[in-house]
């Protein structure tokens, strides 16, 4: 998957849509794709680094939901260093970003920060 193709993608998770192409494009070069086989496990810690995951193509349950193209896991369990484990229900390709990628991005467009801070309050009035 070339850097556009993976931009492209990026632009597809509500967190970073209103992020500029050129930052875009630029988080998109650090962005790892990762094949997963359905059936298989998927976790946000790497080698001592957590790492938030962006579904790119296939699908993903998280907690008994179904995530599909566009879907950000683990910002919470990074924010938290508490890693999560996903499983692909279809074949899946992701991006995985490094939580210090995510950061930048955050510091410097407030539009994605907002975005996220606004789906983590959705999150906390559904929880139980």
């Amino acid at each position: 998957m070339d850097v556009l193709a993976r931009a492209e993608v990026l632009a597809a998770a509500p967190v970073f849509a209103a992020v500029p192409a050129p930052a875009l494009v630029a988080l998109a070069s650090r962005a790892v794709p990762r094949v997963v086989p359905a059936g298989d496990q998927l976790a946000t810690r790497r080698d001592d680094t957590d790492v938030v995951i962006v579904v790119a193509t296939g699908a993903l349950d998280y907690d008994g939901f179904r995530h599909e193209r566009g879907a950000l896991l683990g910002p919470v369990a990074a924010l938290t260093s508490a890693p999560i484990t996903t499983r692909a229900l279809d074949h899946t390709t992701v991006l995985e970003l490094a939580i210090d990628d995510l950061f930048d991005v955050l510091a410097e467009q407030p539009a994605a920060t907002a975005v996220l801070a606004r789906s983590l309050a959705a999150r906390l009035r559904e929880a139980p």
